[in-house]
């Protein structure tokens, strides 16, 4: 089964980094949903108005947090797609 396996790893591994990029994401627009949230079509317009500076900060980083793993979640997903399609025409070859 590993030997089977062992060609589309690169790609598999790019698939978890995607994932767990998107994990990170989820997170992370949680933490910073009440006063500045990543998405806000997903929380149809319910915002705080009034925070703290430190509040503000911690949803302004978490925001900025949510927006990066979203892109690097994108890429890995673009990458694992790549990598699964190479290992397939590799072994198409041998």
């Amino acid at each position: 089964m590993l030997a089977r396996l062992r060609p589309q790893a690169p790609a598999l591994v790019l698939l978890l980094a995607a994932g767990v990029a998107v994990l990170v994401a989820v997170v992370a627009d949680h933490i910073a949903w009440p006063m500045a949230p990543a998405f806000p079509w997903l929380h149809h317009g319910d915002f705080a108005y009034v925070a703290t500076k430190t509040q503000w900060d911690t949803a302004t980083a978490a925001r900025s947090i949510a927006r990066v793993a979203v892109v690097v979640a994108g890429l890995s997903l673009i990458a694992s797609v790549v990598a699964f399609l190479r290992s397939l025409l590799l072994s198409r070859r041998t």
